[in-house]
């Protein structure tokens, strides 16, 4: 899942708002099918395998104690000997190339319809030559469609409407007498009701995990009064701009900021004042990383941190400066005498990833410049210069 790609207040919302019907807001529902996907990968994969055992061990028992005519058998052993294994195979081959498994739903759908099909066949054929067919196929194939296929409910319940529209179909075909027809049905609608509610209740269970897993996720990585990163959240984000610029060879700029006499404006004003300056001056922050591989951070306390991917030593320069105004244009009074606005200083660093570089050497490179800068007057940005001697 792209959980920390989706806001914290939809998932937030959606988990109060509830999913008894098994639908999120579109945003959420695009980014819970993709992950549904990848989570039921897995259980598609054992659940193939079993399907492949349990095909055999019928042949076995088939073969060596039932020992039906040879057109019951020779059809019996086409189906559960080469059809079941090689759909199988074909199925796994398919999950293995796409660990994505975008078309999963597709390929589990043709193996319902495919199973259905077969068990249908089976039974009409041995009924017509007045044979009982003694296996629950009917049954293992529902269990396994609405459980252990990767579809989703509203998925598996139109595939058993349409097996049981099939049943019915084959049976007034063969002629079963009425008081048969009613036992199949009936049979066929206890186990699917069954096993659709077994059904439901699994994919309510992995909405209710997605949400939480998203929302445990954004609280680990951010910082809940600001919204920004938290300083793991900025670790774990720009490792990916450092992988990339790494690969590609190119710079990455670092900067980091501190609002100057913040201890005076929390000791005047009181903690909510401080906190409200703070997600002010972090709102301000946001409106300057756009891009994907950006990102902004809290530190802690009253420092926050950026990381711009592709960026010079000139460019890097003038975007702190544009947030360091942005910050005094937004005019929030300092009761303090050291300052009429409320102002920060930075500190930037620019680096390209490579061997003796790292996030961490750049963040300090950063903030020595931040402390050349407080020491200079602060309200002002300055740039790390290893000849300059900082």
């Amino acid at each position: 899942m792209n959980g920390d790609k989706l806001k914290i207040e939809e998932l937030e919302q959606q988990r109060a708002r509830g999913h008894y019907r098994l639908v999120f807001h579109p945003r959420l529902e695009a980014a819970f099918r993709a992950y549904y996907l990848r989570f039921m990968r897995r259980h598609v994969l054992s659940a193939q395998v079993a399907a492949v055992v349990l095909s055999l061990i019928a042949v076995g028992v088939e073969l060596l104690i039932v020992r039906p005519p040879q057109a019951a058998q020779a059809a019996f052993i086409v189906i559960f000997l080469f059809a079941v294994p090689t759909g199988v195979v074909l199925s796994l081959v398919y999950l293995r190339a796409a660990p994505q498994a975008r078309w999963l739903h597709w390929v589990s759908a043709m193996v319902v319809a495919g199973s259905l099909g077969c068990a249908f066949y089976l039974e009409a054929l041995y009924r017509a030559q007045g044979l009982h067919y003694g296996y629950q196929t009917i049954t293992f194939v529902l269990i396994f469609n609405f459980l252990l296929l990767g579809l989703r409910y509203y998925q598996a319940q139109a595939l058993a409407l349409s097996g049981l529209a099939a049943l019915t179909i084959m049976h007034l075909r063969i002629g079963t007498p009425v008081p048969e027809l009613a036992h199949a049905v009936y049979n066929y609608l206890a186990v699917a009701t069954l096993a659709s509610t077994a059904g439901y209740l699994q994919e309510y269970i992995v909405r209710t995990n997605f949400l939480d897993r998203g929302i445990r996720r954004h609280q680990a990585l951010h910082d809940r009064l600001t919204g920004l990163l938290n300083r793991h959240g900025l670790d774990v984000h720009a490792e990916r701009s450092w992988r990339n610029a790494s690969r590609e060879q190119i710079p990455v700029a670092v900067a980091v900021f501190d609002i100057d006499w913040f201890k005076h404006y929390n000791d005047e004003l009181g903690h909510p004042a401080g906190d409200a300056c703070l997600a002010r001056v972090a709102g301000a922050l946001l409106r300057h990383v756009r891009r994907p591989l950006d990102c902004a951070a809290r530190l802690g306390g009253e420092e926050f941190a950026v990381v711009w991917y592709d960026v010079d030593e000139t460019a890097a320069q003038r975007l702190a400066e544009r947030f360091r105004q942005a910050v005094e244009a937004l005019r929030i009074a300092h009761p303090a005498h050291v300052s009429e606005w409320v102002t920060l200083s930075g500190g930037v660093a620019v680096v390209r990833p490579g061997e003796g570089t790292s996030l961490s050497s750049a963040i300090l490179a950063a903030d020595t410049a931040l402390y050349a800068a407080k020491r200079n007057g602060r309200n002002r940005v300055m740039l790390f210069s290893e000849e300059a001697g900082m």
